[in-house]
């Protein structure tokens, strides 16, 4: 299955997955691949979220994250669904989660909200900072700064990713002196 995937042949892996369920055999990892498949397929996320329900396979957080991958930007509002569903169960989300998610969520005023809500902005990890900032860009420059002058006086982690987020974020505003 996973060969696969890795070659874009997504319908031929949902095939070997739909064997395998048919003989009660799939687990979580087959159920894993199956969901990294549906999120090559677009508009395959209803399918996504039918597969989080089978029966008799455990669910971990890379399933999770797979299914908010399925379902994409355009129904973002589904993938916060799922991530909140996070929350009601014993799963923890993790750096992929929350990447998967801000992937899924491009819109500014949502992606700073949820990261307010479901984790301090302070203790993300660098990637998802970055994919913040990013997703904030040049439209919200004042943000950009905000944010990146908030994680340097705490002296959170930054890479080269983060300072030209925030270069790019000044400059639209001839503001990269600060930077």
């Amino acid at each position: 299955m996973n060969s696969c995937v890795k070659v874009k042949q997504w319908k031929e892996a949902l095939e070997i997955f739909a064997l395998l369920h048919d003989h009660r055999c799939c687990d979580t990892v087959s159920l894993n691949v199956a969901l990294k498949a549906l999120s090559e397929g677009k508009g395959e996320w209803k399918t996504a979220l039918q597969y989080l329900h089978l029966k008799g396979v455990r669910i971990d957080m890379i399933t999770c994250t797979a299914a908010i991958g399925a379902c994409g930007e355009d129904q973002w509002q589904v993938a916060v669904e799922v991530f909140a569903s996070l929350f009601q169960s014993a799963l923890q989300a993790d750096d992929m989660t929350y990447l998967a998610l801000l992937s899924a969520n491009r819109r500014w005023q949502q992606a700073t909200s949820l990261m307010k809500t479901s984790r301090s902005f302070e203790k993300a990890s660098v990637p998802c900072s970055n994919m913040l900032l990013n997703i904030c860009g040049g439209q919200q420059w004042r943000l950009v700064m905000h944010m990146f002058l908030k994680l340097a006086a705490l002296d959170h982690i930054s890479d080269r990713i983060t300072n030209n987020i925030a270069m790019s974020a000044a400059g639209t505003s001839l503001h990269w002196l600060q930077c």
